[in-house]
């Protein structure tokens, strides 16, 4: 009875520590796990498209193509209206 008994606390120890060696690789699988999907979602830098869009802006005069855009479209139509009864004015047949 004598030698059974440091043999079964042996065997306990031996689970419990495996146990809780199981347990830390199952939780830094997890984490790592976790990681991996986290940076793989990540969106992509936004620097090489600036830089592609900053190659293709330089050709462009886009002082003039600013100027063409009207700032609200009802001071465009008050313009259009404004120019209208101007020429309606100065011309003698009106």
């Amino acid at each position: 009875m004598m030698s059974k008994l440091p043999r079964i606390a042996f065997n306990l120890r031996l689970r419990l520590l495996t146990s809780y060696l199981l347990m830390l690789m199952v939780a830094l699988g997890v984490i790592a796990l976790a990681l991996f999907v986290f940076i793989g979602n990540r969106a992509a830098p936004p620097e090489p498209t600036f830089e592609r869009l900053a190659a293709l802006t330089q050709g462009l005069n886009y002082i003039d193509f600013i100027a063409d855009i009207p700032v609200d479209r009802n001071s465009q139509i008050l313009q259009e209206r404004d120019a209208q009864c101007a020429h309606a004015a100065s011309s003698p047949f009106g």
